[in-house]
């Protein structure tokens, strides 16, 4: 998976919510798996998706249907 899109994400009230494309969602993962998979997305390089958490997968999940993602 690679980025289209630039993701930001924040904690407020205790949770933890990303954004791209004018879409917000909610994740579970804490706060340093969140911040280490977009890093690695918002760099521009490709991120295995065999290296993630079912948490992290859902978070690609979401971006896909965003469109702020494409699969390689």
């Amino acid at each position: 998976m690679r980025a289209t899109e630039h993701v930001l994400w924040t904690e407020a009230a205790g949770r933890r919510l990303f954004s791209a494309c004018g879409h917000v969602a909610a994740t579970e993962l804490p706060a340093a798996d969140l911040s280490a998979v977009l890093r690695v997305l918002n760099s521009g390089r490709p991120l295995p998706l065999r290296e993630l958490t079912p948490a992290a997968r859902g978070l690609l999940a979401e971006l896909t249907a965003f469109r702020a993602l494409e699969r390689l």
